[in-house]
């Protein structure tokens, strides 16, 4: 299983589509059914990949494509799930998608044209969808969700696109079923999620389907579109994962793993190979910007490590995190990390 971060999508494969999705992707050999069906143990991975550029998310794309031919062939693998978010920035100059969008809104309510804007983001995935080689109907998509907005449209409902958008390339470019992050993820009235209901529901839609969901938002009660907060795809990905009883989440950043030091500060930090959830909770605590701490409950609740990837560096092992290790703790490893906020003492 695989899973994204701010707003993201999850992908789900189980063995009995295993030639399924060979028969979409010609570029990898197809393996028979006595193949599919020979798998002698289970494996469920989560992956979270944090908002990228078009490049990035053609490398990243193959990759999990390379992971599934690997883990599915050598029966390594029973499930695959992947979570996406919106498109990051490409540079420094450059802008988040997820930010146009809020942008967009705010000329709205303004009245003042955001055409430019929309225009952006419009060539943005266009430059996704014509790069990857995309048969899906972006410029539909696209031209509806414009019409959403002239007509009048909620603020969550609006921002929630970039996620959408992004898991919708992604379904179309593994060749797997797209379902809304709106069919599975519900929230209270409060604002609170509802877990059991929830997780339910993503267990019905992923049984033996080949699938691709966004995160960093939701439904509320009354049908309305609701986001999770900033960085709420980490959020996603980890409920996916704990409702899914994963192996293991991913969650693939532009990072690996969690520094043992702020950068901006320390040259070149090491990355902290492992820790545990106690760790990281005081790092956190400390100023360490780690992951949006909704994300570690329900992973911890089901005692699901998470592994902390970097996108670039896909063979970097990164940062696992989990409650506790069965291994001896290494003797030369006295300290885990440091962080630290200004203004602040004990």
């Amino acid at each position: 299983n695989v899973f994204e971060n701010g707003a993201g999508f999850f992908a789900f494969c189980c063995k009995r589509h295993a030639e399924a999705l060979f028969e979409c992707k010609a570029k990898f050999k197809r393996i028979n059914a006595v193949k599919a069906e020979s798998f002698a143990k289970e494996r469920f991975i989560g992956i979270n990949i944090f908002g990228l550029d078009v490049f990035e998310r053609e490398r990243l794309y193959d990759k999990v494509l390379q992971f599934a031919d690997k883990g599915i062939v050598h029966g390594w693998i029973d499930s695959l799930k992947v979570n996406d978010s919106a498109a990051g920035k490409r540079s420094a100059g450059d802008n988040k998608i997820t930010d146009l969008l809020y942008l967009c809104y705010a000329h709205l309510q303004y009245g003042v044209s955001c055409d430019g804007i929309y225009q952006m983001i419009r060539e943005r995935y266009g430059d996704i969808h014509r790069e990857l080689g995309l048969r899906v109907d972006l410029e539909g998509v696209l031209d509806r969700l414009r019409s959403q907005m002239e007509q009048g449209i909620s603020r969550d409902e609006l921002v929630s696109r970039g996620e959408y958008l992004s898991a919708l390339l992604m379904a179309d470019y593994l060749g797997f079923t797209f379902v809304d992050a709106a069919q599975w993820l519900f929230f209270h009235y409060d604002g609170t999620i509802d877990q059991e209901k929830s997780y339910a529901a993503l267990r019905a839609l992923a049984k033996d389907k080949c699938v691709v969901i966004p995160g960093f938002y939701g439904l509320m009660p009354d049908g309305k579109l609701r986001t999770l907060t900033r960085g709420g795809s980490d959020i996603t990905g980890a409920l996916a994962a704990a409702a899914l009883d994963a192996d293991v989440y991913e969650n693939w950043t532009d990072v690996s793993g969690i520094l043992m030091a702020d950068p901006r500060i320390v040259d070149h930090p090491r990355s902290i190979e492992r820790a545990t959830y106690s760790e990281l909770r005081q790092l956190s605590y400390s100023g360490a910007q780690v992951l949006h701490e909704m994300t570690i409950f329900p992973v911890r609740e089901k005692n699901i490590p998470l592994n902390i990837r970097n996108t670039n560096e896909p063979d970097h092992p990164g940062t696992l995190i989990t409650e506790s290790f069965v291994e001896a703790p290494n003797p030369e490893r006295f300290v885990t990390g440091i962080a630290g906020k200004c203004d602040f003492s004990i």
